[in-house]
């Protein structure tokens, strides 16, 4: 069941749900290695929530070899960068977190894809009704 895409110059995201054995909804990752116009398999990972949005790429980024992915579970939002060791992509940081324990955007809406990646993440959570009659 894939959901989601990334493509980099130098790696490709494929990104699916899976239901975990405790019942949570997980969002799985494969990255692939681009490379002389071949591809090759490097790690896999998982995390909790989903990509459950029209174009799931808005909801990813890497930066410095580490993708940076953005998912919900029932309208709590949560952001992970993950980093390849191995064959594994293993979370390196969460937000919300123990130490940043805000949540991200407000509780009940979705995440408006849009981002800006300066120095970290910026995300846009609004009602349809917040925003301004055009």
């Amino acid at each position: 069941n894939v959901n989601g895409v990334y493509v980099t110059p130098h790696s490709l995201y494929v990104a699916g749900t899976m239901t975990g054995q405790n019942g949570a909804v997980l969002t799985v990752l494969n990255k692939f290695a681009i490379s002389d116009g071949a591809m090759s398999y490097r790690a896999t990972g998982s995390i909790v929530g989903t990509l459950g949005w029209s174009n799931p790429s808005y909801f990813m980024d890497e930066h410095d070899d580490d993708l940076r992915i953005l998912t919900s579970q029932q309208l709590v939002h949560q952001l992970t960068i993950l980093r390849e060791a191995g064959h594994r992509l293993a979370p390196v940081s969460t937000l919300p977190n123990r130490a940043r324990p805000a949540a991200i955007g407000r509780r009940a809406n979705r995440c408006s894809p849009f981002a800006s990646w300066v120095h970290g993440a910026e995300y846009v959570s609004r009602r349809w009704q917040d925003f301004p009659a055009q």
